[in-house]
């Protein structure tokens, strides 16, 4: 490789003798850039090389970098976990007893993922149901009203809705009963008082009619009202038992002979209770709760006094992960996301 000469570029020398010359000294000046750029680079990569060479520092940095990367994926499981930050709140959630079962197991989850939470459902010496969630959660006196009904937006202004998931009820029977379906007719004949005895509807033997009931603070009583008497509930009398919870409700059916009552499909399930169809369907079928068929069924809401902050925030929004889903399923409820808005609309705008 030779060098440039002074007088290369002289006036002297011919253009074309001159454009040559120039192309050749743009190749030489890259072909110079080009070998300081490797040598930059090849210079940089010198520290590596030198830590690689002296294993005390080489172990060093192992050990430092091993910490950020610790330290990393804590602040990560902190940032998605934010709820194992707070141990010092109680949640208190109230009011909707055929919902507890779900909110319960949610919560039990919950605790195992986010250390130090506390959350109560329906327990210590509040009035349950659903329009006493409502009206405690309105007050201040609760973090989480929980109702199988919608809240009156006049009564209750400040209240935000989460509708977590659907319930399905059933009319349950003991098993001493030996009726599988009734219409909608007969089972407003039966809480009207005009049908008495179970032989009157199907049933191979005279049998007395034991009703047990739900007070008029239940979204469950409620809920029957609205899509299966068409009517507030009266009936009243030695025959009619009015229990607290959809637990002492299942249980009173399965103690007693000739009793009907309503309950969550999980109680009667849980106590093995003889599940009735209506109108010849089943409730314990998925397809035709959501495709509004089965019309026995509402949607499980929480209310919160205002948008929340955490901790109460942190469990409400768990509500809808895909674990608590998995739950919504496994505990005999459904997902509302499932259902098409129009069948929503339709089933909620029912007189």
């Amino acid at each position: 490789m030779g060098y440039f000469r002074e007088n290369d570029y002289t006036n002297e020398t011919p253009p074309s003798r001159t454009r040559k010359r120039s192309q050749k000294s743009s190749k030489r000046s890259n072909y110079f850039i080009s070998s300081e750029r490797e040598y930059n680079d090849f210079d940089k990569t010198l520290p590596v090389l030198e830590i690689l060479a002296r294993p005390k520092i080489f172990i060093t940095w192992m050990v430092v970098a091993a910490i950020i990367l610790a330290l990393d994926a804590s602040c990560a499981y902190l940032r998605v976990n934010s709820c194992s930050l707070i141990s010092d709140k109680h949640i208190t959630v109230n009011g909707s007893t055929a919902f507890a079962p779900l909110v319960q197991d949610v919560a039990n989850e919950y605790r195992q993922q986010c250390l130090g939470a506390n959350v109560s459902v329906n327990g210590g010496n509040l009035p349950q149901g659903s329009l006493n969630g409502i009206g405690q959660v309105e007050k201040g006196t609760i973090d989480i009203g929980t109702s199988d009904v919608f809240a009156n937006p006049y009564q209750n202004p400040d209240l935000q809705d989460y509708q977590v998931a659907v319930v399905v009820f059933a009319i349950v029977t003991n098993k001493s009963v030996d009726v599988d379906n009734l219409s909608t007719d007969q089972i407003r004949r039966i809480y009207s008082g005009d049908i008495t005895n179970w032989q009157n509807v199907g049933g191979k033997k005279a049998q007395d009619i034991v009703l047990i009931s739900r007070p008029n603070t239940s979204g469950t009583r409620a809920t029957f009202e609205k899509y299966i008497l068409g009517q507030i509930e009266t009936i009243s009398g030695p025959q009619s038992l009015v229990n607290d919870t959809s637990d002492t409700v299942a249980q009173s059916v399965k103690k007693q002979s000739g009793a009907i009552g309503y309950v969550s499909l999980y109680y009667a399930k849980k106590y093995d209770l003889k599940i009735l169809s209506i109108d010849g369907q089943k409730p314990a079928e998925s397809a035709s709760v959501e495709n509004d068929t089965y019309k026995f069924w509402n949607i499980e809401h929480m209310y919160t006094k205002g948008v929340p902050g955490s901790p109460v925030k942190d469990f409400v929004e768990h509500m809808f992960s895909r674990t608590a889903k998995q739950i919504i399923r496994h505990d005999g409820y459904l997902d509302p996301g499932d259902f098409s808005q129009n069948v929503l609309i339709h089933h909620l705008s029912q007189a």
